[in-house]
């Protein structure tokens, strides 16, 4: 899997993401579980095909991703 997506915005009148504006059309490289989120959403597309496009309903909860901080576990202690 790669760390990096690109996507391009689908969902007419764009929509706003950490005080990002993602007008439709624009095209842009995301971190992938970002790119994923948009796509999952039905807000964008993954520009290579690779990733399916989605069409939620208005009714479906799409989760945003979480930022992690992995840490290797202390042993021993």
């Amino acid at each position: 899997m790669t760390d990096k997506i690109q996507i391009r915005v689908t969902i007419a009148g764009g929509f706003q993401h950490d005080y990002v504006t993602y007008s439709f059309g624009d095209v842009s490289t995301e971190p992938y579980e970002l790119g994923l989120y948009f796509i999952k959403a039905g807000w964008a597309e993954d520009t290579s095909g690779v990733i399916p496009s989605e069409h939620p309903s208005s009714t479906d909860i799409i989760l945003a991703p979480v930022n992690l901080v992995a840490a290797t576990p202390v042993t021993g202690v």
